[in-house]
């Protein structure tokens, strides 16, 4: 789940969710339980389950998710995975960037990130791919409007409006 604040330009990870050989519905109730967030999703969500012939992330929204219309792009177009990471990297070194602490899971993929001759290893990454696909897609957020009361002083009293 994460936060952007526009106002600063700071982008918070403010909590993860990891289940391994898990079944959709189960995953979809675990997220739908942070409210009624837009979704980002990788490319692969195009593909279609084995069993019921669905697309899997149609499948997601058929569970209620609001899934983003398409996939996570980077905003000049493709899905690579080096220009979002370095854009991120430069945003946590400038404080834009920022992870609740209780976040283990995800520390705990970070603590084991990697190159191998000089490429990103795709291993044990799933939550930093799940926070790149967010990351990506961050023009899609939300805006919450903030709801302001106006206050009475007493002299401005109209038992019409109250």
């Amino acid at each position: 789940l994460c936060v952007w604040d526009r106002d600063d330009d700071c982008f918070y990870i403010t909590a993860v969710y990891k289940q391994s050989r898990e079944v959709i519905a189960i995953h979809a109730a675990a997220l739908a339980g942070w409210g009624k967030f837009p979704v980002a999703w990788p490319h692969d969500g195009y593909k279609h389950d084995q069993a019921s012939g669905d697309q899997i992330s149609m499948m997601y929204r058929n569970h209620g998710l609001k899934m983003l219309p398409e996939h996570a792009t980077n905003m000049s177009g493709g899905f690579g995975i080096e220009a979002p990471i370095q854009e991120i990297l430069e945003a946590m070194l400038k404080g834009k960037f920022k992870i609740f602490s209780h976040n283990k899971l995800l520390f705990d993929e970070i603590g084991q990130y990697h190159r191998k001759g000089g490429k990103i290893v795709k291993l044990y990454d799933d939550i930093i791919s799940s926070m790149r696909y967010a990351w990506m897609m961050k023009r899609y957020s939300r805006v919450e409007m903030k709801r302001t009361r106006q206050e009475t002083t007493g002299t401005d009293y109209n038992p019409l409006f109250h």
